[in-house]
């Protein structure tokens, strides 16, 4: 699992997309299984491409990850979590 962190600043039920990367430096291909966000009232809507998805190794892969924001303004830190196999 790899995460990575954000800080955001939004209006109430708005919607965001971040843009990430993820590299593989195991020596072996990995494939990214699935992403999640945690921050209070975030939920996911999207990832671009479409997971799961194989990155050779030393490969590198930037991922469009759209969220959606909690019903109320926020401004502080969210995460996004790459889970690899």
């Amino acid at each position: 699992q790899t995460s990575k962190g954000f800080n955001a600043t939004a209006g109430a039920q708005e919607v965001l997309t971040l843009t990430t990367s993820y590299s593989s430096s195991s020596g072996e291909p990995e494939t990214i299984e699935k992403v999640t966000v945690t921050g209070p009232g975030f939920s996911l809507v999207s990832v671009q491409p479409t997971l799961p998805m194989t990155i050779n190794s030393g490969g590198s892969q930037a991922l469009s990850v759209t969220i959606q924001l909690p019903s109320s303004s926020y401004i502080g830190p969210i995460t996004i979590d790459i889970y690899v196999k």
